[in-house]
């Protein structure tokens, strides 16, 4: 995925709605796609948790797969790698100087931690999604 067409959002918008083209996936056999899902999903976790947190909520949904990943899902992940592809030079920087930060934000430069969560969100299990950040 080196020459991919990069896209401007780690999800589609429906997400996994689409019916997936049947020559979509033709390198990765059925009995190959949940070791490679899970390995692709594996190393998109490890970017969110690193140093991409605005993959987070797309890894974390695409890992809710991880035990009967479909195509449809695996293009999904793909899409996720789109996304970084298109916005590579985006990380985060810990230890910025707090001298060329704006005048506007001097005041938050300090730690903090925030979190959020729904209540039975997922209309086809019920369960309920939170995340935090530090």
């Amino acid at each position: 995925m080196t020459h991919c067409k990069p896209t401007s959002t780690p999800l589609g918008s429906p997400i996994v709605s689409d019916p997936v083209p049947p020559n979509a996936l033709p390198d990765i056999s059925d009995d190959d796609l949940k070791p490679k899902y899970q390995r692709l999903v594996g190393c998109l976790l490890y970017l969110a948790v690193t140093t991409r947190p605005d993959i987070a909520f797309a890894s974390m949904w695409l890992g809710q797969f991880g035990s009967k990943p479909t195509h449809t899902h695996f293009l999904a992940a793909k899409h996720v790698l789109r996304y970084l592809a298109g916005t590579h030079t985006l990380a985060l920087e810990y230890g910025s100087d707090s001298s060329v930060a704006p005048d506007s934000i001097q005041g938050y430069l300090h730690n903090m931690g925030c979190s959020d969560a729904d209540w039975a969100s997922n209309s086809l299990d019920r369960k309920s999604i939170s995340g935090y950040c530090f």
